[in-house]
Order: C-alpha cells, then sequence, then structure tokens
C-alpha cells in the first residue's frame, strides 16, 4: 500500500472492483439479487417526523446513513434508508439538480488508514452491472484532502477487494440507478481510516453540492465477547439485553441526526460503543 498525496490518473484503462463478495454476502445471481433488493425498498419502515418539524416543502434528501452487514442480516434496514434517503432524491422533482455524483464513505475492517484511502478502480462491479466511477472528481478531491494535511494512501485493488464495507452499498445504489434510469450517475468511493476537521472541510464543497448525494456505511454495536465488549453483563433490571443495546445506540443516533460531532465523540469515548464507521460518520458530520 503506497501513500501519495493525491490520486493520479494516466491514459492505461483503469481496473474495476470485483463483486468479491458476491456469492456469500448477498446472493451472486442477478434475479434473486434484484428480487432481494426490491423487497427490501418495497416494505419500508415508518420513520417518526424530525424535531423541530420539516419545512412545508422540504428539500430533497441529501444523505443516508445505513448498515454493511450482509444482507440476510442489514437488508431490511438498509432499504428502508435507502428507500426514503436516495430513492426519493432519485424521484425529487424539479428544480432540484439532477443527481450526477454519488459519494460514498466507508470503514476499514482490514488495512489501517492513517487518512483515506482512494483505490485506482474505475468501475464497481456488482451482479446487476457495473457502477462508474469519476476519477476525475475522485482526484480533484484526493488532491483537496492531501492539501489540508490529510495523508491520501493508494490502496490496492486487492485490499479495497476484501474491504465489505463499501461493497455493501453498491448492489442497492446499482438497483436504484437502474430502476430510475439514471444509470449516468458517478460514483466516488473513499475509504476513511480517521476523520478531522481538515478532512471535513476538504468533503464539504463536494458532498454539499446540489446535484450530489452521500452513503455513508456504517453498523452500529458490535456485542459480545467476539468484539470485545459487553457493557450489559447482565442487562440492567426491567431491560433486555436488545432494549439495552437499542438504547445504547439510539442515544449515538440523537447525536448523528442533530450534526453534533463533539456530543458524538464525546459518547463514544464514554460508552465505548463498537461503531465501526464512527471515522467516516465523523467526517459527514463535520463536513455539514
Amino acid at each position: 500500500m503506497g501513500t501519495t498525496s493525491s490520486m493520479s490518473t494516466s491514459n492505461s484503462t483503469p481496473p474495476t472492483r470485483p463483486a468479491s463478495h458476491a456469492g456469500s454476502w448477498y446472493t451472486n445471481s442477478p434475479n434473486e439479487l434484484t428480487s432481494e433488493l426490491t423487497s427490501y425498498l418495497s416494505t419500508p419502515r415508518n420513520i417518526p417526523p424530525p424535531s423541530p418539524a420539516p419545512p412545508s416543502t422540504p428539500t430533497p434528501p441529501r444523505a443516508l446513513i445505513t448498515p454493511h452487514a450482509g444482507y440476510s442480516y442489514s437488508g431490511p434496514t438498509a432499504g428502508c434508508a435507502y428507500y426514503h434517503g436516495l430513492r426519493e432524491r432519485l424521484l425529487s422533482p424539479s428544480p432540484t439538480p439532477p443527481l450526477e455524483t454519488i459519494y460514498v464513505l466507508y470503514p476499514s475492517h482490514h488495512a489501517y488508514i492513517e487518512g483515506v484511502g482512494i483505490s485506482p478502480c474505475g468501475h464497481l462491479s456488482t451482479p446487476l452491472g457495473p457502477l462508474s466511477v469519476s476519477l476525475p472528481l475522485l482526484s480533484s478531491l484526493s488532491s483537496s484532502i492531501a492539501a489540508a494535511g490529510v495523508p491520501v494512501q493508494t490502496i490496492t485493488v486487492d485490499a479495497d477487494s476484501k474491504e465489505h464495507s463499501g461493497e455493501m452499498q453498491y448492489p442497492f445504489i446499482r438497483h436504484l440507478l437502474t430502476s430510475t434510469s439514471s444509470t449516468s450517475v458517478k460514483i466516488v468511493p473513499l475509504m476513511v481510516g480517521r476523520s478531522s476537521p481538515g478532512l471535513s472541510a476538504a468533503l464539504s464543497p463536494y458532498i454539499l453540492s446540489p446535484s450530489a448525494f452521500t452513503v455513508v456505511s456504517t453498523d452500529f454495536c458490535h456485542w459480545g465477547e467476539r468484539f470485545s465488549y459487553a457493557p450489559f453483563s447482565p442487562p440492567p433490571p426491567d431491560v433486555t439485553l436488545e432494549e439495552a443495546i437499542a438504547r445504547l445506540d439510539g442515544e449515538g443516533m440523537s447525536a448523528v441526526e442533530a450534526l453534533c460531532t463533539g456530543g458524538f465523540c464525546r459518547y463514544l469515548e464514554r460508552t465505548g460503543n463498537t461503531i465501526c464507521g464512527r471515522e467516516p460518520v465523523k467526517a459527514f458530520m463535520g463536513a455539514q
């Protein structure tokens, strides 16, 4: 894994990132995958209205935060996020600018990333067809991040292929782009190893563009001996373990919904909650 100040483009054909988790974390059958995604997106959960109440003419969604476990675990929740997030943005009426770019911020579970990791891939394979990466925009963003003093590392295709947190978003994105005749939309994937004010400042003008949408990939509490995290052993009286974990996660989600980066950081420090995508979440929050 090399470290560079920015990502360069060349005349050679960029590699394609394989759908390396298809057939294990989700089906590699296009027909079965389409059916599953359609089901996840067709049964959205009711979401309580935000407080304070939104304006009478709400603005289209600009981002979503979604899990990245195998679809048998995360599919319904991810479908809810994509239904109320990306789907609504794609179907937004004029005068909303057409969507041009989807930024995907995801953590690293395998490679150590000091700042951000940039893949050289020009396409992202899915069983439903490829997604196109905007390499010029990724190069520009990389330069901006490096100029802010944040390390930019070029990751290998193999290292990127081992990481599931970005890949689990790509079939949902491809399915929605196809179903809304929006396949010209480009993707800008960014592996976030450590967030900082400099990273958020560099991201801000890109992800706040009216023609942009952001997907932030994270799971919340990883409980149990496998993750060396079991703060509720036993859980509080008259509360099940599931309820205790839901309360724990809910507190963190409230800080995220309020875009309170400081509150979210204090929550993580106090609880030690094992939120694997904490760094992408913080980078996104700080960029608002």
